[in-house]
């Protein structure tokens, strides 16, 4: 069993046959907004616990357009439609997501900081000072996630703010997945 978020949805892909591509919408960045669980998503173990719509963390510039044979789209959003997967191929069985279960944030802001010349490039930030205040209002919501004011600027809800909630696809990959294979 193998997980991946971000490049590992399109080395998965990629890896399997399908095809992998520069987003035309551009860089989706900071918070993937309406990722909506399809058909298969609802009854797949990787998305079960998670709200049939919901946002997460995410920084990329490409994205899977063509999905690989054996695979199942799990969620999609209107940005990038491969958002969520289930790829099955020789022997192997991969689950990924093209956004980040596992960051918080901390991650995100660190990783917003990194990425500032780029997306002042992008036209998503005027200055650095403008990416730097982003980023210290990000770090000050991990800090206080009850923060009314600042989930508001975010637009952010429980999905993403609770880590239950948002790392509900790590902890389903090891509890469907990677446990029950350790015991075949």
């Amino acid at each position: 069993p193998c997980y991946g978020s971000c490049w590992g949805i399109q080395m998965a892909a990629y890896a399997a046959g399908g095809e992998v591509a520069k987003n035309p919408r551009g860089r989706e960045w900071s918070i993937a907004r309406h990722i909506q669980r399809t058909d298969a998503g609802k009854e797949h173990p990787l998305l079960r616990g998670k709200p049939d719509v919901y946002d997460g963390f995410i920084m990329h510039l490409d994205e899977v357009v063509s999905l690989p044979p054996g695979a199942t789209l799990l969620a999609v959003n209107e940005h990038t439609h491969v958002q969520a997967l289930e790829v099955k191929h020789k022997n192997g069985t991969f689950w990924a997501t093209q956004y980040h279960p596992e960051y918080n944030f901390c991650e995100m802001a660190r990783l917003i900081q990194a990425r500032a010349e780029p997306l002042k490039k992008e036209g998503f930030f005027a200055t650095t000072d403008d990416v730097q205040a982003y980023a210290q209002d990000m770090f000050a919501l991990a800090a206080n996630p009850d923060d009314a004011q600042l989930r508001a600027r975010f637009d952010v809800g429980s999905d993403i703010v609770d880590p239950h909630i948002r790392e509900t696809e790590l902890r389903n990959w090891i509890d469907y997945l990677v446990i029950p294979s350790r015991k075949s």
